[in-house]
């Protein structure tokens, strides 16, 4: 084999010396294009032959790579001697130029191939004295015979490691130690993530450091991927095929999906490139890069994997809305949230994350689905929407930060008064969702946003006598609007002036000076007297389990939520739904419960709650839940109040309509933190 390819290239390099001489300036490019990451390429070569392990090992002055793939074909041999020449087919196999065997040229001044048959020497020195016309010579282009001495210092090594099943040798003689140093320092156990076949890779230099690639088909998508060694488990949830994928960080202890830093959410082409992805995931196609396979070419080739991709995506984020079974569903859409704002990509240079967004938001039209505005709570905006023949986004995903950023990006429409006003005249509505609306139709009406007259006077979205009524009901019964619901309205609307003004403009001034009652500076106590610490009791379910792991940098409301999912209950964060209460609990005999969570820094520090905290709490009774959460150190004291309308002295207070609390009793339940 070796002279079958050595002779008919020595013979042209003997008529060309120039060209070969050209073909080392070539060669000192690819070799500076590759820096840091030889082995991953030879890693690459490995996985391309079959190989399951993949072994590096420096040893007597020597460095060797050796894998238990096929065994080198005559076409393989000449692929590596000839320049961007390789005999695989792209999408077949992961390295398809023939150009990154010679990255090797960084490591060493002598590389020797020993695999099955084939015996060979690439080195400088040799090549010069065969073509002394040249001025200079490249490192891989010419093989020569593997002198004696060579092989007798280095088969004892060989021999051994081929009784552990290794089949080709790559070994490295006079190589630059700081180069090879900086390979092993810089190695990148994801570079083993999207590989076909590996399983198992060694670095040994003194110290061995072995990882094993572990791969579980879930099903015809989704698979998991863990890479282990001595010191780390990483777990990924790779979905796609080998053509595209996307794989999910997951953390090994809790099975959380975690989103990605930047730095390590890049693109792969097999092997990772110096490409951001621009979400909190790795993605894998086969697109095109420059020779160092660092940086992406945008070529048809590379279009078609975007294509690939953004179609992936697509999947899973109406995987996601529709609430398929899925590992950790919420995880996901939060490691798919943009890194930035993809609207921002079109005055940018044209890159990987601009063409991904752009085919993303071509492929992925959520134009039936609606948002919930701000203004609006979410049980009463899937009530009213529903009722209205629209789509509202399901809460689960309003609940992420940034989700609906994402979801108006791909087309969700943003919900307004006028979509869901016909259903206005329905007496579900909660009286917090009515003053909501009021609420909105203040603020739009002040500024020149609606016009009067496209306001209803029948809506039934007025609160009076504890029923929700239409204006025009209240005018022709002279009652008047209940305090609550002025206090909702005016603490939405900073101030009695707004809905004076559209009353008066629903009905006139002398109707609206008398439903609405004069709103003032007053002290109005709920409860008078402060029941003592000692007559205070909660479930004692909640006071069960005092040592769990709870992070130290997580918040408040999610501590309080693992606490109660601690003890088996079902909980949910729903403090950005805008719901009056932080955290939905049923417990393992399906009672609700509802908790508003509340950071104090001391047991003297007072807390408020909103007029609508306090309508929901005084709505749901003993339902109704405080957490009073105090982090001390390494601890996490949290103390349950039931019923705080009922059991506390609450102080109104005109900062903008809050409910204060100065007194309560603090005898918390300690939780340690780690």
């Amino acid at each position: 084999m070796l002279q079958e390819v050595r002779l008919p290239l020595l013979e042209e390099a003997q008529r060309s010396p120039h060209l070969l001489s050209d073909l080392a300036g070539l060669e000192k490019y690819v070799a500076e294009s590759y820096d840091s990451r030889s082995f991953i390429e030879l890693l690459q070569n490995a996985d391309d032959a079959k190989a399951t392990s993949f072994l590096v090992k420096k040893i007597y002055g020597y460095l060797i790579v050796a894998n238990n793939g096929n065994p080198f074909t005559v076409n393989d041999f000449e692929s590596i001697c000839r320049s961007a020449s390789s005999t695989k087919s792209r999408g077949s196999s992961i390295g398809y130029r023939g150009i990154g065997f010679k990255s090797v040229v960084g490591l060493a001044e002598v590389v020797h191939i020993i695999s099955g048959g084939l015996e060979a020497t690439f080195s400088r020195d040799l090549t010069a004295r065969a073509v002394p016309q040249a001025s200079r010579v490249p490192l891989i282009r010419i093989p020569h015979e593997l002198d004696g001495a060579t092989r007798q210092a280095i088969m004892p090594e060989v021999e051994m490691l081929r009784k552990q099943g290794y089949v080709t040798f790559f070994v490295f003689g006079d190589f630059t130690a700081s180069a090879i140093d900086n390979e092993f320092l810089n190695f990148d156990a994801t570079s083993l993530l999207f590989l076909r076949n590996i399983q198992k890779l060694s670095l040994v230099a003194g110290a061995v450091e072995s990882y094993v690639v572990g791969r579980e088909e879930w099903d015809g998508a989704v698979r998991l991927v863990q890479i282990s060694s001595e010191r780390a488990v990483s777990n990924w949830i790779v979905v796609g095929s080998q053509g595209g994928a996307v794989a999910f960080y997951q953390d090994s202890v809790s099975e959380v999906i975690e989103r990605l830093p930047e730095n390590d959410a890049v693109v792969h082409a097999f092997l990772p490139t110096n490409e951001s992805t621009g979400l909190g995931v790795k993605l894998n196609s086969d697109i095109s890069t420059d020779p160092s396979r660092t940086r992406i070419v945008f070529d048809d080739r590379t279009d078609q994997g975007i294509s690939d991709l953004a179609a992936i995506l697509a999947g899973l984020v109406n995987d996601i809305i529709l609430d398929k079974p899925m590992p950790d569903s919420i995880g996901m859409l939060k490691a798919l949230l943009p890194l930035d704002d993809p609207r921002m990509h079109k005055y940018q240079k044209r890159s990987f994350k601009s063409e991904l967004f752009r085919k993303l938001q071509e492929v992925c039209r959520l134009d039936m689905f609606v948002l919930r505005p701000s203004w609006l709570n979410s049980i009463d905006f899937e009530l009213l929407t529903k009722l209205s023949g629209l789509e509202p986004m399901p809460r689960s995903i309003e609940g992420v930060e940034g989700a609906s950023a994402l979801m108006r990006y791909l087309g969700a429409k943003d919900v307004g008064v006028n979509d869901i006003s016909r259903s206005f005249v329905s007496q579900d509505i909660s009286q917090s969702g009515c003053s909501e609306i009021v609420s909105e139709l203040v603020r739009l009406a002040d500024t020149k946003q609606i016009s009067i007259s496209d306001i209803d006077v029948s809506w039934p979205v007025w609160v009076s006598g504890n029923k929700k009524l239409s204006i025009a009901q209240i005018d022709e019964c002279e009652s008047v609007l209940d305090e609550a619901f002025i206090d909702m309205v005016v603490e939405k609307t900073a101030g009695a002036g707004g809905i004076l003004r559209l009353v008066s403009a629903l009905t006139n001034q002398g109707v609206a000076s008398r439903v609405i009652p004069s709103v003032g500076k007053k002290t109005d106590s709920l409860d008078t007297v402060l029941q003592k610490s000692s007559d205070w009791s909660v479930d004692s379910v909640l006071n069960q389990v005092t040592s769990l792991s709870l992070k130290k940098w997580r918040g408040a409301e999610e501590q309080v939520k693992n606490i109660f999912i601690a003890q088996g209950w079902i909980a949910n964060d729903v403090s950005r739904q805008n719901l009056g209460y932080d955290i939905e609990c049923v417990d393992k005999e399906g009672r609700k419960i509802f908790v508003e969570v509340k950071l104090i820094a001391s047991p003297s520090q007072p807390f408020t709650l909103t007029s609508n905290e306090e309508a929901v709490a005084r709505q749901n009774g003993d339902s109704y839940y405080l957490a009073i959460v105090q982090q001390l150190g390494d601890f996490l004291d949290v103390c349950f109040i039931p019923n705080p309308v009922d059991k506390l002295e609450l102080v109104r207070s005109c900062r903008q309509w809050v409910w204060e609390c100065s007194q309560y009793p603090f005898n918390p339940v300690r939780f340690e933190l780690c």
